[in-house]
């Protein structure tokens, strides 16, 4: 799995509705849960729907929009069902991504210690702060910054999202061994 964090609004589900219209598989949108198990970290699916803003989804190629599954209702988005091969799956790497308009060009980065808060902050229930928890959280952050599964996107303001998907497809196909 390939999972990408980012505040709302920032470009998540558009960058996975061009993933998908570009190959990958669908996995979930908005909700990813991970745990570890023995030393490997693994992607639970979360709902299985996308939820896709409709001028992405008429910036996808017509022939490569049926990859995104069949439209089950709309309010504000577009909420669609692409096919769903599994429920869980290790995780191969985490990009953050990151939009500022004063990113000149998409840059992809392995993670330095500057991003070490916002991996800390990614969590989806931050307000859940049982010991168990955030001794799970951290551990967990700490398993990906060591097997070096974590990556900064950072992208210009006004760059696409099919933009960021085709250049994070690259990176991850490189950095996994070529699969989708």
């Amino acid at each position: 799995a390939v999972a990408v964090s980012a505040p709302s609004g920032t470009g998540k589900s558009s960058t996975a509705t061009h993933l998908i219209a570009q190959g990958a598989e669908f996995f979930t949108d908005d909700v990813l849960a991970m745990d570890l198990v023995g030393a490997d970290v693994i992607a639970f699916a979360g709902p299985e729907f996308a939820n896709i803003e409709e001028h992405e989804l008429s910036a996808v190629d017509p022939g490569r929009r049926e990859r995104l599954g069949q439209l089950l209702g709309e309010s504000g988005k577009q909420h669609l069902r692409p096919a769903l091969t599994q429920t869980s799956l290790p995780l191969g790497a985490l990009y953050l991504l990151e939009r500022d308009a004063g990113f000149e060009e998409l840059q992809i980065d392995s993670l330095d210690a500057s991003g070490i808060p916002t991996l800390l902050a990614s969590a989806f229930i931050p307000h859940l702060g049982t010991e168990r928890r955030l001794v799970g959280h951290l551990e967990l952050c700490g398993q990906m910054v060591t097997a070096g599964q974590i990556y900064r996107i950072s992208a210009p303001l006004r760059g696409t999202a099919a933009s960021v998907a085709a250049a994070l497809m690259d990176h991850a196909r490189r950095l996994l061994g070529g699969g989708s």
